[in-house]
């Protein structure tokens, strides 16, 4: 009476244990991709001031280093030179209370108050050159302009957005995937995007998964560092495939 169930349980046994590799081994779903410029920046003036020149228009290149914006200096500069005077006169002046000091014409403190009066100077000059250099904004990486927020011949205020930019040479996609990426895809996986603007698939490798999963939508956001960033533009999207095995990632 015993062997038929015992029969029973054997196959339903061998049965999950043939159909357990087939379900793990289901493709994941693809998920949605856009693509970002891992640097961007809208930069603003530091100073107040008349704006000389922008020599970088919207859409053009530039390097890191590149002048992007040029404030009219002409009052920060003759502040600058003025500092700069008074710092050498306060040198000259601690130079010879030292002196005097050494021969005992003077007292200690006067010695010291000279001493400190220069460098009370010293580091005013140091701010009012920090000034001066502020008038002009360059490019903290290489990339492109995206819009001009100002014009030239207008009025700067402190903290007023200027230029809009961003880079060209680090790209990234944040992708929308399936609860199946978790954990099935981890940091260090290549990932297929096939871009909608362009026939081609681009080459990334997963960043980092975001630590919570959407419960509604039942999703998880991928990061993927993009190989080759070359021909990209912000906002690009396509469709993202894991590559799981070695066999897909070199198809």
């Amino acid at each position: 009476m015993g062997r038929p169930h015992a029969g029973r349980h054997i196959a339903a046994a061998a049965l999950i244990a043939l159909c357990a590799p087939a379900a793990a081994a289901q493709p994941l779903s693809d998920g949605r991709a856009i693509i970002d410029p891992v640097e961007q920046a809208t930069l603003s003036a530091e100073l107040a001031g008349v704006i000389l020149d922008m020599p970088v228009r919207p859409g053009a290149r530039f390097r890191e280093g590149d002048v992007l914006v040029r404030l009219d200096c002409r009052l920060f500069e003759a502040q600058a030179d003025r500092a700069f005077a008074e710092r050498d006169i306060a040198a000259l002046r601690a130079e010879n209370a030292a002196e005097l000091e050494r021969r005992a014409s003077i007292g200690r403190v006067e010695a010291d108050v000279a001493a400190r009066e220069h460098a009370k100077r010293a580091a005013e000059a140091r701010v009012a050159r920090l000034n001066a250099e502020r008038c002009t904004i360059r490019a903290p990486f290489t990339g492109r302009v995206a819009a001009w927020e100002a014009h030239p011949h207008e009025r700067a205020e402190q903290g007023m957005p200027i230029l809009r930019i961003v880079g060209t040479e680090r790209f990234e996609a944040e992708i929308v995937a399936g609860a199946d990426w978790i954990g099935r895809v981890a940091p260090g996986d290549p990932v297929g995007i096939a871009l909608d603007q362009r026939p081609l698939t681009l080459r990334a490798t997963v960043r980092a998964l975001t630590p919570e999963m959407d419960p509604v939508s039942q999703t998880v956001t991928v990061y993927a560092e993009i190989a080759t960033p070359e021909g990209l533009s912000g906002g690009m999207t396509g469709t993202a495939t894991a590559l799981q095995s070695p066999q897909v990632a070199a198809d």
